[in-house]
């Protein structure tokens, strides 16, 4: 715990409070107190982020603003999960690392600006060529005896590689509309690490089920799915055999028919029915409509 927590000067016009403003009927004001409530708690009760039996409910009760928690997750400033709630990305900002770096930041800008401005006019060419011989390394290789070559100097990037992260768990991510240039949180990399096996072994039908369940906007795999990634990670198997569950009551077995059949004459049924409805294509039609359709074309084949 400590005396202080990060938060950015230019927070009040950052387009995600604006959506938080609009999500919950709120001013900028109240939005970014009940920010430094949530993110001043998180620092006294958590060393790692995760906030468990924290709820979003919580959350509106104790700020007093409706919907503040559902706009949070939106924004993607925090993940909801069976547990609890974490708070996004906790260690790179409110991490005891994070407050290290900022604090060394801070001292730097006022340390390295005078001595710079002071001895920019007087560089000469050969202080510059020095200054930048401090960022290589020098190694001496190891070579077979008789072809040494004295003085030579390599040039090693110093620069971090940038994380690689395996194709199965990217495809995960996408699922939750994760970029791909976002890091890893450790919740995430601890559930991957356990059951990356899984992943592993789903084949090609069952990936196509499990993004036909992440893609609804309404019907059951919209309202029971898994609500983040380590989740999901830790019920693999069982989301497979439930999104199955939820492709059955719509008629099919497959997602790929699912996606791809436009069912003949399903334009005239809803003419019929629904006169209001602006048409068209099949696949801009609801969930609940695509089912209506098929069990009407189901009833009369039967007749």
């Amino acid at each position: 715990m400590s005396n202080w927590i990060k938060m950015r000067s230019n927070l009040w016009d950052d387009p995600r409070i604006a959506r938080i403003c609009d999500l919950t009927n709120k001013r900028e004001a109240e939005v970014i107190g009940g920010l430094y409530w949530l993110w001043t708690m998180a620092d006294e009760q958590t060393a790692d982020g995760h906030l468990d039996g924290l709820s979003l409910a919580a959350i509106d009760r104790k700020t007093g603003i409706k919907n503040l928690g559902a706009s949070l997750v939106k924004v993607g400033w925090i993940l909801e999960s069976e547990e609890g709630v974490e708070i996004a990305r906790f260690e790179e900002h409110n991490g005891a690392s994070a407050k290290r770096r900022a604090s060394e930041a801070k001292r730097m800008q006022f340390v390295r600006k005078p001595s710079e401005s002071r001895s920019q006019p007087m560089r000469t060419e050969s202080e510059h060529h020095a200054q930048l011989d401090k960022n290589r390394i020098d190694i001496t290789p190891i070579v077979p005896k008789g072809d040494e070559q004295p003085g030579l100097i390599l040039e090693v990037e110093t620069s971090p590689k940038p994380e690689t992260i395996h194709p199965h768990l990217l495809r995960l991510r996408a699922l939750f509309q994760i970029r791909e240039s976002t890091l890893v949180d450790p919740k995430t990399q601890e559930a991957w690490e356990k059951n990356k096996k899984s992943a592993a072994d789903l084949n090609d039908s069952e990936w196509k089920l499990l993004e036909w369940a992440y893609r609804q906007k309404e019907g059951p795999a919209a309202t029971f799915r898994r609500k983040d990634l380590p989740t999901l990670l830790r019920n693999l198997p069982a989301e497979i055999s439930r999104a199955r569950g939820w492709l059955a009551e719509t008629g099919y077995t497959t997602a790929t028919t699912l996606a791809l059949v436009e069912p003949e004459g399903w334009r005239d049924l809803i003419e019929a029915e629904y006169p209001e409805v602006n048409l068209s294509t099949w696949a801009n039609l609801p969930e609940s409509m695509k089912i209506w359709v098929r069990n009407k074309i189901k009833k009369s084949a039967a007749a």
